[in-house]
């Protein structure tokens, strides 16, 4: 679905808008981690069964899945038609694996997903570790997942600000991805073991900027395939290699961080999680030199 609609949302806007909108289509997935984790509970004191829970899920997203098929359009083609005498060149096949930049942001994508998911992964049996009550390893948790529904919109909205001033869009995307996002994501996930045991507060102040930081991050990821490749068609292509490559980050993740946290502890769990943050701070920033690097057979004009 983020691929879809991610794909879609950045085909309708244009460039000065495309943050914001696939800022407001990823921040959908934060908000539905933390409040599907309330419905649940919710949906399951009413239907009695976790089968009737998941028939009432699913009657939802097909309900919704409807909804999207009857209102969705494709974009308004604005590009001018030849005369019928005109020779229309053959338009070369492209395919999103020969793009090294693309490559770039599918580890980016990876560093988000291990960081994101990873964090998830530990927290719960890190703030059990430390003897805190289930309400308040909750709130910790539904802390790291809705913060994403703030950070993930003004990402884009940053980046478009940056973009309106004369910012190269590229750069602003990778660089309002890098620093804001994963720079903030890796030093509070260092820290995090170090502060978050001080107190109750401080584990909410913690939970919250480790989660801030990678979902700030999705709004450039969404955006910078259009941006760079200038068709939607091709930037669908190349969305499509960034999900294969960066989700496979939040498969990896659990198992690793599990393991290290069970043999050498928590700090070095969380600190490898960091770590994996601020690989994605450096990609981000080398992002645009690669981008003024790319074969005009792979670029077009918007």
């Amino acid at each position: 679905m983020w691929f879809v609609t991610t794909s879609m949302t950045t085909a309708w806007f244009p460039l000065e808008q495309r943050g914001m909108a696939s800022g407001i289509v990823s921040a959908a997935i934060p908000f539905g981690i933390g409040f599907g984790g309330l419905l649940t509970g919710r949906l399951l004191e009413v239907a009695g069964t976790w089968q009737k829970t998941f028939i009432e899920f699913g009657v939802v997203v097909t309900m919704i899945a409807v909804v999207w098929a009857l209102l969705a359009r494709d974009r308004a083609d604005l590009t001018p038609q030849p005369s019928s005498n005109a020779v229309v060149p053959p338009v070369p096949p492209s395919s999103p694996f020969g793009s090294f930049v693309g490559w770039l942001v599918a580890l980016c994508l990876f560093a988000n997903a291990w960081q994101l998911i990873g964090l998830n992964t530990v927290l719960p049996s890190y703030m059990y570790s430390l003897g805190y009550h289930p309400t308040q390893a909750g709130a910790a948790i539904l802390a790291v997942g809705l913060i994403g529904v703030v950070s993930t919109p003004l990402g884009g909205v940053i980046s478009s600000r940056l973009i309106l001033r004369g910012v190269d869009p590229v750069k602003a995307r990778a660089h309002v991805m890098a620093v804001p996002g994963f720079l903030v994501a890796g030093i509070t996930t260092v820290l995090f073991p170090i502060i978050a045991r001080l107190s109750h507060e401080t584990l909410l102040l913690m939970a919250a900027l480790a989660g801030w930081g990678v979902p700030l991050a999705n709004a450039s990821i969404g955006a910078l395939p259009t941006d760079m490749l200038k068709s939607p068609d091709k930037a669908g292509k190349l969305f499509g290699l960034i999900i294969l490559v960066g989700i496979s980050g939040g498969v990896i993740a659990p198992y690793v961080i599990a393991a290290v946290s069970a043999s050498a502890g928590w700090t070095v769990a969380f600190a490898v999680l960091g770590i994996g943050a601020l690989v994605g701070m450096v990609i981000g920033l080398i992002i645009p030199r690669f981008v003024q690097a790319m074969p005009a057979d792979q670029l077009e004009p918007e």
